[in-house]
């Protein structure tokens, strides 16, 4: 039941750095099911780790890309001025 518990976990980290929000939210309610099938609603710690899973659900996943527009024009100007040059 740990190793379930701590394989979903590791998975859902995984797809967080990976970016993959559907995966992501898959492993998470893969933990959510092993809990539930593992542990009382009145368990304390089950408790806890159950409000965890649900602030995590909560995250997005989605990497916000840099903005990099004004940079390419600016590497773009200066190779025009060095073709010029």
């Amino acid at each position: 039941m740990r190793l379930t518990l701590d394989g979903s976990l590791q998975q859902a980290q995984l797809a967080l750095m990976q970016g993959r929000a559907k995966a992501y939210q898959q492993a998470l309610d893969n933990a959510r099911t092993t809990l539930a099938q593992w542990f009382r609603e009145d368990e304390p710690r089950a408790a806890q780790m159950r409000k965890a899973l649900k602030e995590l659900g909560g995250s997005s996943v989605a990497q916000a890309l840099p903005e990099i527009g004004a940079g390419l024009a600016a590497i773009e100007e200066l190779k025009r001025k060095e073709g010029g040059a």
